[in-house]
C-alpha cells in the first residue's frame, strides 16, 4: 500500500513539475516581451519624440504577473524568502518535516484568500479602463488569482514531497523513534 501511495505521489510530483516548467517558459516569454516593449518605448520616445502611454501601464501589469507567477516557481524550488532559524533548533528530520507541513498548511490558507479576494478584485476592475483607455483592469488584476492558484498547486506539490519524506524517514528512522 505504501508503494502504491508513493507511486501516486511521484506521478503528482511529475505533473507539478510539468506545470512549473510551463510557468517558467511563460515567465521567460513575458520577460522577453517586457524587455522588447521597454526598449521599443525608449527608441520611439527618443528617436521620434512620441511616447507611447500604454507601454508603461502594460509594463506595470507584466511586472505584477512576473512576480505572482515567479512566486509559484520559487515555492517549487524552495527558493522563496523564509525565516529558517527555527528549523536549526529542530534536531529531528521527522519533526522538521512536520513543522514544514504546518507552515505550508498556513500558506495554503493565505493563498486561498489570495485567490478568492484576487478574483473579486479583478471583477471590480471589469469594464474599468486604464488611464490611457487601452486596457481593461480585469485581465491585469487577474494575475493575483492566477498566481495564487499556481502557488497553491506548487505548495501542494511541496507538501506531498514532505509527506513522502516524513513516511520514508519514519520507516527508515525507527531507531530514532525507539530512543525518543
Amino acid at each position: 500500500m505504501m508503494t502504491a501511495l508513493r507511486n501516486r505521489l511521484e506521478e503528482l510530483d511529475r505533473l507539478f513539475s510539468v506545470i512549473d516548467k510551463i510557468v517558467q517558459i511563460c515567465i521567460v516569454a513575458v520577460f522577453f516581451i517586457l524587455f522588447m516593449l521597454l526598449n521599443t518605448q525608449v527608441a520611439i520616445r527618443y528617436l521620434l519624440h512620441i511616447p507611447l502611454i500604454w507601454v508603461e501601464e502594460l509594463a506595470g501589469f507584466l511586472l505584477a504577473l512576473l512576480t505572482m507567477w515567479g512566486s509559484s516557481s520559487c515555492i517549487r524550488t524552495n527558493s522563496h524568502i523564509r525565516v529558517s532559524f527555527i528549523m536549526k533548533y529542530i534536531p529531528s528530520l521527522r519533526w522538521r518535516s512536520v513543522f514544514s507541513l504546518a507552515v505550508h498548511m498556513i500558506m495554503m490558507v493565505y493563498l486561498y484568500y489570495l485567490v478568492v479576494y484576487g478574483y473579486q478584485f479583478a471583477l471590480m476592475g471589469k469594464g474599468e479602463m486604464t488611464p490611457s483607455n487601452t486596457f481593461d483592469y480585469f485581465i491585469p488584476r487577474l494575475s493575483l488569482a492566477t498566481g495564487g492558484i499556481l502557488m497553491i498547486i506548487q505548495t501542494i506539490g511541496v507538501m506531498f514531497q514532505e509527506v513522502t519524506q516524513l513516511f520514508s524517514s519514519s520507516h527508515t528512522g525507527s531507531s530514532e523513534n525507539a530512543s525518543s
